[in-house]
C-alpha cells in the first residue's frame, strides 16, 4: 500500500480471495471495514500507531496471527469476526472497550491474554461469542475476581486464570 496513505475506503479490498500477505505503511491510522472475505489472507501485521479497527478482518478465514498494537485504546465492532485459524490473542493494557462481536467465532482461538489489570468495558456479551470449549482468558495476576465478575466479563469467568508471572 502506498506510503501516504493515512485510512482506507470501506471495502476497498472485501472479497479479493487471491490476497494472501498486506503490509501497511506506518502512519496509517484505521482500517475499517477492508478486509471483509479476504478468505486466503494470512498475514497482514498492523502497524504502530493505529487507531481505529473495524470490520477490519471479518471473515478472513486463514488469518494466522494478528498482533494489536499498543496505540489502540478499542477494538471496533466485528475486527476479528469468523478468523477461524487464529490460535491465540493478546489484548493490550491498553485497550479500554471491546465493542459486539470483535472475535464472535473465532472458534480455534486457545488463548486470550489479557494484560488490562482492570476489565476492558465490554459492549455486551457477544464479543468471544462461539468461544471454544478449552479456551483460556488469561488475566494479570491479582485481577480475576475483577473480571469474573465484571459486567458482560461473567459469562466468560469459566474460562479465565490468572497469567503466570
Amino acid at each position: 500500500l502506498p506510503s501516504h496513505l493515512e485510512s482506507n475506503s470501506t471495502n476497498a479490498f472485501s472479497n479479493c480471495s487471491s490476497l494472501t500477505v498486506v503490509s501497511f505503511p506506518y502512519g496509517l491510522s484505521a482500517l475499517n471495514s477492508i478486509f471483509n472475505g479476504c478468505y486466503r489472507l494470512k498475514s497482514a501485521p498492523l502497524p504502530p500507531g493505529i487507531s481505529s479497527l473495524r470490520q477490519t478482518f471479518m471473515n478472513c478465514y486463514s488469518l494466522l496471527e494478528s498482533q494489536i498494537p499498543p496505540s489502540l485504546s478499542s477494538i471496533g465492532v466485528g475486527t476479528y469476526n469468523n478468523c477461524y485459524s487464529l490460535s491465540a490473542m493478546t489484548i493490550p493494557a491498553t485497550v479500554q472497550t471491546l465493542e459486539p462481536s470483535v472475535f464472535s467465532g473465532c472458534r480455534f482461538i486457545k488463548e486470550y491474554h489479557l494484560k488490562k489489570a482492570t476489565p476492558p468495558t465490554m459492549a455486551n456479551t457477544s464479543v468471544f461469542s462461539g468461544i471454544a470449549d478449552d479456551c483460556i482468558m488469561y488475566v494479570p495476576k491479582g485481577s480475576l475476581q475483577a473480571y469474573q465478575t465484571a459486567t458482560n466479563w461473567s459469562v466468560y469467568a469459566d474460562y479465565m486464570q490468572e497469567e503466570a508471572e
